[in-house]
């Protein structure tokens, strides 16, 4: 897609919007501190990296303890703990090693700006929409309710923590106000 847009003459950004800032990292700390507590030390040898999530989330399904653990993780990502910050610092770079394997084979180019990015507009976000009047709190969560939707977007959980709808807004908002982006093109994945 990006090749036919340069064709064309458009300037296109690639800007590969890393999950790299939500639940699956908070499991993923907890999990590393389970069966690495030495991990600062000395860097574990994972050499699969999805199977090593896959027991976090099977561990996270069925484990109330596991489950609140990681997502303290995430709201202490997100606030900037220091022993969050280094394992999720290792766990992406272990990513982006797997990842480049695919990227060259590719002839991928492209910048990682992933949720971390966005994490010090989150706040201001959130308290400006709130300010705006389009937020409001529902049962401790920050929301965005919107017309003839079921379901509001929840910008602030009632934990205090950020997720992917406030994130993908500052996303957005960062797009259109700084980059100036004329058209932003959205490529996902199944999940």
């Amino acid at each position: 897609m990006c090749r036919i847009l340069e064709f064309m003459g458009f300037d296109v950004l690639r800007v590969n919007h890393v999950g790299d800032w939500g639940t699956q990292f908070g499991m993923l700390i907890a999990e590393l501190d389970r069966n690495f507590p030495n991990f600062l030390e000395s860097t574990p040898q994972i050499s699969d990296l999805q199977t090593f999530y896959q027991n976090a989330k099977k561990r996270y399904d069925s484990d109330e303890e596991f489950k609140l653990t990681a997502r303290q993780n995430v709201v202490k990502l997100q606030a900037g703990d220091e022993h969050c910050i280094k394992a999720w610092n290792m766990l992406c770079e272990l990513s982006r090693v797997e990842f480049q394997k695919i990227y060259d084979r590719l002839d991928i180019r492209l910048t990682e700006v992933g949720e971390s990015f966005y994490n010090p507009m989150l706040r201001p976000l959130v308290d400006e929409l709130m300010g705006s009047g389009i937020a409001v709190e529902n049962d401790g969560a920050i929301c965005v309710f919107v017309p003839k939707e079921k379901v509001p977007l929840m910008i602030q959980k009632s934990d205090g923590g950020f997720n992917y709808d406030t994130t993908d807004m500052a996303a957005l908002k960062y797009r259109v106000n700084e980059v100036k982006a004329d058209r932003i093109i959205y490529v996902t994945d199944k999940g």
